[in-house]
C-alpha cells in the first residue's frame, strides 16, 4: 500500500497493532523523506560519468555538483524494515551486514544499475535545511526499482528504521507491505479498501487486482494471438491445398499410365497418403521444435517485464494443430485423386496425344 505523501492514523494503528485484521502474516513498512547529500568527487565522480552517459547528457562539473543547492544535492532517504530487507537480499543479489545496517552504520544505495560507486566508501546526508549531517558507509549497491521509489540525480539512500528515526523526526510511512495466505487476500483487500475510503492520496495494490488484470490481459492476448494464428493457419492450409491439388491434377497422366500397367486405385491412394503423411510429419516437426522455441523466446522477452509470468507448454493447442495438419495433409491428395478419377483411364491417356 502506497500512502503517497501522508500517513493515515487508522493505518498507523493497523500497522502497530495488527489485531483488527485477520489473515495477515507479516507487515513491513517503509519510511520516506527528502534529504541533502554531500557531493564527494572521490565517491560519486565516476557515478556521475555513468549517469551522464546513460542519459545522453553533458556531465556537470564537480564544482557545479558540489553546490549546496546544486542538481546533486537532493536525494530520497528511505527507511526499510530489516526483516523485509532480509527477504529481499536474494532478489537484489546482495549480502548485507544486518547488524551494522540495523545500528545505522551502513546504508544501501540505489545505483539504478549504473557503475562508479564502490562498497566501503563513506558519504554524508542531512535533513533539509539542517547542518546535522550523518555519515554512512556504503554497505550495498542494488537496483531498488521494485520498491517504486522515484529518484533525483543522486542515488536513493536506504537506511534502517533505527537510523531513520535518528535522521528525521516523525517520518512519513510511504508504503506498507502485507503478506498473507492467498485464501485471506480478498478479506484483507476488502478491509483495506474500507480503510482507504476513496482517499485519493492513498493507493492500494493487491495481487487480486493483478490477477484480474492478468486475466483480462490473457483474454486479449488469446484473442489477438488466436486471430493472427488463425489467419496464418488459413494462409498455410490454402497454400498447401493449392499446391497439392495442382500437383495431383498435373500428374494425372502419370497416374493413368501407372494404372494402365496394373497399379490399383487402392495402391494409388496409399501412395498419395504416404506423400501427404510426409508433409504432415515435416510440418509437425517444425511446429513442435521451431514453433516451441519461438513461443519460449516470446515468453523470455515478456518475462523480462513481467517477472511473475510462468511458461506452460501449450499441449492442447499443439495437439489440435497437429490433428488439423494431419487431416488436411491426408485428405487433400485423396480428394484431388477422386476428382481426376472421374475420367476413365482411356480418356486420361488420350490427353497425352
Amino acid at each position: 500500500m502506497d500512502s503517497r505523501g501522508r500517513e493515515s492514523q487508522d493505518y498507523r494503528g493497523y500497522d502497530q497493532g495488527n489485531s483488527g485484521y485477520k489473515g495477515s502474516k507479516e507487515v513491513f513498512k517503509a519510511y520516506t523523506g527528502i534529504g541533502q547529500i554531500k557531493y564527494d568527487p572521490e565517491v560519486f565522480s565516476k557515478y556521475m560519468d555513468e549517469f551522464a552517459k546513460s542519459y545522453h547528457t553533458d556531465r556537470p562539473t564537480d564544482e557545479q555538483l558540489a553546490k549546496p543547492q546544486g542538481m546533486f544535492s537532493m536525494t530520497h532517504v528511505i527507511g526499510l524494515d530489516s526483516d523485509q530487507l532480509k527477504k529481499m537480499e536474494e532478489k537484489l543479489r546482495i549480502t548485507v551486514d544486518m547488524k551494522r545496517f540495523e545500528k545505522g552504520e551502513i546504508a544501501l544505495l540505489d545505483n539504478f544499475n549504473l557503475g562508479g560507486i564502490k562498497m566501503g566508501d563513506n558519504f554524508q546526508i542531512s535533513p533539509i535545511n539542517s547542518e546535522a549531517a550523518q555519515s554512512f558507509e556504503i554497505g550495498g549497491l542494488a537496483d531498488f526499482s521494485s520498491l517504486g521509489s522515484s529518484h533525483f540525480v543522486a542515488p536513493n539512500v536506504y537506511i534502517s528504521h533505527t537510523a531513520m528515526e535518528k535522521y528525521m523526526k516523525n517520518p512519513l510511512i510511504s508504503k506498507v507491505y502485507i503478506n498473507a495466505d492467498p485464501k485471506d487476500w480478498k478479506q484483507i483487500t476488502d478491509q483495506l479498501e474500507g480503510l482507504i475510503g476513496g482517499d485519493g492520496e492513498l493507493k492500494l495494490e493487491s495481487k487480486l487486482y493483478m490477477e484480474k488484470f492478468m486475466e483480462s490481459a490473457k483474454l486479449t492476448f488469446y484473442i489477438m494471438g488466436g486471430g493472427i494464428a488463425l489467419i496464418l493457419a488459413l494462409i498455410g492450409i490454402l497454400n498447401y491445398i493449392n499446391i497439392m491439388y495442382t500437383g495431383v491434377v498435373a500428374r494425372k497422366l502419370e497416374f493413368a499410365v501407372m494404372e494402365s500397367v496394373g497399379m490399383t486405385s487402392k495402391q494409388m491412394r496409399k501412395l498419395l497418403l504416404f506423400e501427404g503423411a510426409g508433409y504432415a510429419i515435416i510440418s509437425t516437426l517444425l511446429i513442435s521444435t521451431i514453433g516451441t522455441l519461438l513461443s519460449y523466446g516470446a515468453y523470455s522477452l515478456f518475462s523480462q517485464e513481467a517477472t511473475y509470468a510462468v511458461f506452460s507448454f501449450p499441449t492442447l493447442p499443439l495437439s489440435i494443430a497437429i490433428v488439423l495438419v494431419f487431416v488436411v495433409c491426408l485428405s487433400v491428395p485423396l480428394i484431388a485423386y477422386k476428382q481426376i478419377k472421374k475420367d476413365s483411364i482411356v480418356e486420361r491417356l488420350r490427353q497425352m496425344e
